[in-house]
Order: C-alpha cells, then sequence, then structure tokens
C-alpha cells in the first residue's frame, strides 16, 4: 500500500524515512545493574535480535491509554528510548528501525494515540481528526494529505 502521510505543522512528508522501535525490547534489567550485567543483557537482546525474523511495532502504556511512538530522526527515537528507560526505572536493549513512512499508516490507523517525536519538543499527536482523514483519504486513493488540525 503506497502513500503519502503529509503533516503541514511540520512540513513533514512521512514518505520519507521515519524511525520506529521494535517490539523486542523485553522486560530490561533494573538501572542499578553491574556493568557485567548490562553486557550480559545486551549480548543477549543483540542475539535475539539478529535471530528475529520479523518485527512488531512498540507501544507503551501510560496512565491508561496506549501509545505509538514514531520519530523524524534517530536523535529523537534515541532521547525517547532515554526517556523511557528512565520512567521504567530499567535498562531496555532497544532496536530502533528505519523504515518508509507507508509502513506505520496500518499502525497509525490501528493504535488508540499516535504521537510523533515522542518525548521530545516537537511532539504531535495524531489526534482522532487525523486519523479519520488518514482512513477516509486511504480508501479514495493512495495519497494521504494532512493538514494541521491543532488550530
Amino acid at each position: 500500500m503506497g502513500g503519502t502521510l503529509w503533516v503541514t505543522a511540520n512540513n513533514i512528508l512521512l514518505d520519507t524515512d521515519v524511525y520506529i522501535i521494535s517490539d523486542n525490547i523485553g522486560e530490561g534489567i533494573p538501572i542499578d545493574s553491574s556493568q557485567g550485567e548490562v553486557i550480559k543483557h545486551i549480548e543477549e537482546m543483540s542475539k535475539k535480535f539478529s535471530e528475529a525474523t520479523g518485527y512488531r511495532f512498540f507501544s507503551y502504556e501510560d496512565e491508561g491509554e496506549i501509545f505509538f511512538p514514531f520519530f523524524l530522526t534517530q536523535k529523537d527515537a534515541d532521547n525517547f528510548c532515554g526517556a523511557y528507560s528512565g520512567k521504567e526505572n530499567k535498562i531496555f536493549a532497544f532496536e530502533i528501525l528505519q523504515v518508509k513512512g507507508e509502513v506505520i499508516i496500518p499502525k497509525i490507523l490501528d493504535t488508540v494515540t499516535t504521537v510523533m517525536n515522542a518525548q521530545s519538543g516537537d511532539e504531535f499527536e495524531l489526534n482522532e481528526n487525523i486519523i479519520k482523514k488518514i482512513n477516509e483519504t486511504m480508501r479514495r486513493t493512495n495519497k494521504v494529505i494532512i493538514k494541521n488540525h491543532r488550530e
């Protein structure tokens, strides 16, 4: 399914590359783990990542609401991972994947709350009106145009 998702608020074309987090992060380990435990955890998770034959999108719960984060830069994804680890008080081995924006459209349509650049100064929540517009437009064409619905 091809498609262009355009958010005019930030002039972002999601037909370009975006960054997502794989749902393979596991349970994590305590933040106060020893250096040896951290290295062991990273090695185990690296092996798990290399043996994976597919991936699912990472989502998280906050105050009873499910969020799907995606990012426009590797730096924003890295910052989110650090913030999430701090919030959970655990060390996780995150797998950040670079994908075409069109890959995330089905997940956007299927998620309670989608947040672009979560935990950054450019955070933007795709609200119900935006999701409705994506869904309607995807039915009519492969091109998805979104205007700034924050107004």
